[in-house]
């Protein structure tokens, strides 16, 4: 629960959580790699960045897991609270990646690198989570680790409202 200044309750919060460590390998999940950047390319990033006097945003995706698209058949009890009187049997089938699931990191990678090359950036060839975009003289790059985002460009404001980012 969220509660507000005086007390009272705000609103109600809840968190769905897969029991990742039931599923079974070929029949629940096929992939779970998921890129990671190494500490030297966030090294980078931030030597350039201070180098030429650029800004550094970190930007933390709430639900980037929930993002992620599976398809795998997963299910998954009902949430307690949820259970209908009769219907106590019944579960419920993942079509988005759930906290928990062995391939909820890498459907995020996935989802995220889509949308990034879509937008014109182009992936490393040696590092997977480093992107790069130039545009109009304006050269953004970022870096992608776990459900974070770590982006430089001397323009920074101006580009992550593009985005929608920010």
């Amino acid at each position: 629960m969220k509660h507000k200044p005086n007390g009272e309750i705000d609103r109600y919060k809840a968190q769905l959580v897969a029991k990742g460590y039931a599923q079974q390998k070929g029949i629940d999940y096929e992939e779970t790699f998921a890129p990671t950047c190494c500490m030297t390319t966030l090294h980078f990033l931030c030597a350039f960045a201070a180098h030429f006097g650029w800004n550094v945003h970190q930007s933390d995706i709430v639900t980037a897991f929930l993002n992620g698209d599976i398809f795998e058949e997963v299910y998954v009890t009902q949430p307690h609270s949820f259970v209908k009187k009769g219907q106590e049997d019944k579960v419920c089938r993942c079509k988005k990646a759930l906290y928990g699931l062995k391939q909820s990191p890498h459907t995020w990678y996935e989802k995220a690198n889509a949308h990034l090359v879509k937008q014109g950036f182009c992936n490393s060839p040696t590092k997977s989570t480093l992107y790069v975009k130039r545009e109009d003289n304006v050269l953004l790059i970022v870096v992608l680790y776990v459900d974070n985002l770590l982006i430089s460009l001397d323009q920074i404001k101006d580009i992550l409202l593009n985005l929608r980012l920010i």
